[in-house]
């Protein structure tokens, strides 16, 4: 498996909210950018940054099964920014999505409960949060939230 593959449906997914209050909403944007494992020092606050925690293979089936689990994080500058805590909170909420909104439980935005495409053949579960951290230091807010899939592959000779 190519974790280029995972990464780029990833960011593609993140990248298309671009809706009312979505994270890329045209002029209104909620963050500066977002960033696949490294970030300029350069940058500016609020961005997200993702990137794989772990890819763990199983082939003790008829099809390639890689369990991956990645982080999503949130850095928003607390520095003169009296509004920094619901600025996360916004950000967050659109990195969650509405599945749990929405009668068919898939979302209009966002992860969790997403079907996730990958390319070259293979098939994602839904995305799920699993876990919840922080690691907020003293002039910034730092969020981070776990997802995991599962993915397959089903490989006929």
């Amino acid at each position: 498996m190519n974790l280029q593959a995972f990464n780029t449906a990833i960011d593609a997914r993140l990248r298309a909210d671009t809706g009312a209050g979505g994270m890329f909403a045209a002029g209104v944007e909620l963050v500066t950018g977002l960033f696949d494992n490294f970030v300029s020092p350069n940058q500016h606050m609020p961005y997200v940054v993702y990137t794989v925690a772990s890819a763990t293979q199983s082939d003790a089936f008829n099809a390639d099964i890689i369990k991956i689990m990645f982080y999503v994080s949130v850095y928003v500058s607390k520095n003169g920014n009296p509004t920094a805590a619901a600025q996360a909170s916004a950000i967050l909420w659109r990195i969650y999505g509405n599945a749990m909104e929405v009668s068919t439980r898939v979302p209009t935005y966002g992860l969790h409960r997403h079907p996730l495409v990958v390319a070259g053949g293979w098939t994602g579960s839904l995305l799920s949060r699993f876990d919840s951290q922080t690691q907020h230091e003293e002039n910034y807010y730092h969020f981070i939230e776990v997802y995991q899939t599962y993915i397959s592959r089903n490989v006929v000779p």
